[in-house]
């Protein structure tokens, strides 16, 4: 597991791969700079796309993880993610986890979801999963659509997926 941060330089990366390292499976989430912002990362999607190419050049296995439907996220913000998940095919060895985005106990998404504007359903049951935005523009539903989406570009683009949640 890793974040893809400046520091993962060429060099760096080329060590990692003489020390014997085969894969680093890295927490992109979203390769939109607003979504990166709203989930507080560390990176940019420039230097998450820069991290992803040395490390695959460097001879590393590389593995990405997928969230969609973050608060926040627009049509335009997963569009972007997409877009950038199909320039980069040939630098990503495969998707760890594509993730419809859950409101998990104990989160900071629970936690603060008044910040988030998010309504959380009262039945502990369904809370996690069918949550929505207070303006309704992000659902289950869409983020289930965004999923599919998500699975069916990866097909078209030859990648394959270990797991899904949501």
């Amino acid at each position: 597991q890793a974040i893809p941060l400046k520091s993962m330089t060429p060099e760096l990366l080329r060590k990692l791969k003489s020390a014997g390292c085969a894969t680093l499976i890295y927490g992109v989430e979203s390769f939109s700079d607003h979504v990166l912002k709203r989930m507080r990362k560390m990176f940019t999607q420039e230097i998450a796309q820069k991290v992803i190419r040395d490390t695959s050049l460097a001879g590393i296995q590389t593995m990405i993880n997928i969230i969609v439907g973050f608060p926040g996220e627009t049509e335009e913000d997963f569009q972007e993610t997409c877009f950038v998940l199909k320039r980069n095919k040939d630098y990503i060895s495969r998707i760890g986890a594509v993730s419809v985005c859950l409101v998990n106990n104990d989160s900071d998404l629970e936690m603060n979801y008044q910040d988030y504007e998010l309504v959380l359903p009262l039945d502990s049951r369904t809370r996690a999963k069918e949550w929505f935005t207070g303006d309704g523009k992000n659902t289950y539903e869409l983020r289930k659509l965004r999923a599919r989406k998500i699975l069916e570009l990866i097909q078209e683009i030859g990648l394959s997926y270990e797991t899904i949640t949501g």
